[in-house]
């Protein structure tokens, strides 16, 4: 059987040792998979990502990428590792071109920087047409766009994102998780931190339910759409595969 393309186990992390945030949560990610982290505020969705990506303490637990370890390694050597993270805010270059963006993005490689980036605008289409525009003067799913673009020009095999749907408005959110799906097609395994359950579960494989930075559900998303006690008591309302 093949590795996973990401492996968590019994991961405890936070920013003070002695008082973790996340308490022995644990999920396998295979290649072309989308994982959605689903909980309220305060459950320790962002935390873990940050943790995977090397920028919050780990204090104990595995986290292995393609069966490498990617425990305790510094930022720059998780991306290289081939993790790649896209942070809520701040996630582009503002003042920089979409080609600049990208030309960053993909820094670390030795060559082929051109060939990436080209494989890259066929994923996303729209921008084309802006590569000489500064992403700050770009609409709110445009630069969401970027900045995934930015983070798969190192290639990664895994791509995290935290909240990408987040200040977008619903049409647009529709666009945002279209271009996910096809990053997931690609390849790519993607870890998707949401609170637009929704949306996340109309999209994701499986998902990941934490509270209190405790695993509290994990399935296939349509099983964990249609748990009206998970949906009541984490995600705030009705099952999130009921209409409105």
């Amino acid at each position: 059987m093949a590795e996973p393309a990401l492996a968590v186990r019994a991961l405890e992390a936070g920013y003070v040792r002695g008082v973790p945030i996340l308490r022995g949560v644990g999920f396998d990610l295979a290649a072309g998979e989308i994982l959605a982290v689903l909980g309220p505020n305060g459950a320790g969705k962002s935390t873990l990502v940050r943790t995977i990506a090397g920028l919050v303490p780990r204090f104990a637990g595995e986290i292995r990428l393609a069966g490498a370890s990617l425990a305790d390694l510094p930022p720059h050597r998780v991306v290289a590792a081939g993790f790649a993270y896209v942070p809520q805010v701040a996630n582009v270059f503002a003042e920089l071109t979409v080609d600049e963006n990208l030309a960053l993005g993909g820094y670390t490689l030795k060559r082929g920087r051109a060939e990436r980036a080209a494989r890259v605008f066929e994923l996303f289409p729209d921008l084309v047409a802006k590569r000489q525009a500064k992403a700050g003067r770009l609409s709110g799913g445009q630069r969401q766009m970027v900045a995934i673009a930015r983070a798969l020009m190192v290639e990664p095999r895994v791509l995290a994102l935290d909240e990408p749907s987040a200040g977008l408005a619903p049409i647009v959110v529709e666009q945002v998780f279209a271009m996910i799906r096809r990053v997931a097609r690609s390849g790519v395994a993607v870890l998707v931190v949401e609170q637009n359950v929704r949306a996340a579960l109309a999209t994701a494989d499986r998902a990941l339910v934490l509270a209190e930075g405790v695993e509290r559900l994990s399935g296939p998303a349509g099983d964990v759409a249609a748990n009206a006690a998970i949906a009541e008591i984490y995600l705030g309302g009705a099952p999130a595969g009921a209409s409105p």
